[in-house]
């Protein structure tokens, strides 16, 4: 079955307030403490996810200096080596500028942040839209089911 796109038109105020609830909600410091690992993936990526996670969401705000490898290493229980590669790749992605002399810091691009916020808040959308439909909703019952959850 063809999945048609999401369309809410005069609701998409609505639904950018709810994903922007969701995210600061459910995406706080203290959901990542203590670091959650699987042997299922690679390490590094599961840090990459938490880390720019913890980005996306304020945790770790806009121009201030990021911790070291070291530090982060020692607070996740995982090798340095491992946290470097997550964190070179974020530089990667451009979530985190490094600087030989004064380590790393968290990007000033408030575009990029914005823009990855709402590529995830999509996905996290998608998601949801998708496991809602497997029970059965419409789009319009969704649309209901979250004004009336979010008593908007």
């Amino acid at each position: 079955m063809e999945e048609k796109p999401l369309t809410f038109q005069k609701n998409s105020v609505l639904l950018y307030y709810v994903i922007n609830t969701i995210i600061h909600q459910n995406w706080r410091k203290e959901d990542f403490m203590p670091w959650t690992l699987s042997n299922k993936r690679p390490i590094y990526l599961q840090l990459m996810e938490q880390i720019k996670l913890q980005i996306l969401a304020g945790t770790y705000e806009s121009g201030n200096r990021f911790p070291t490898v070291r530090e982060l290493a020692a607070e996740a229980a995982v090798n340095p080596n491992t946290m470097q590669k997550a964190l070179a790749a974020l530089e990667q992605e451009g979530l985190l500028v490094g600087s030989r002399t004064s380590g790393r810091t968290v990007t000033t691009d408030q575009s990029l942040i914005r823009s990855m916020r709402e590529e995830l808040a999509g996905q996290e959308l998608d998601h949801f839209r998708h496991a809602m439909s497997e029970l059965g909703f419409s789009d319009d019952e969704i649309m209901a089911y979250i004004m009336k959850e979010y008593q908007l």
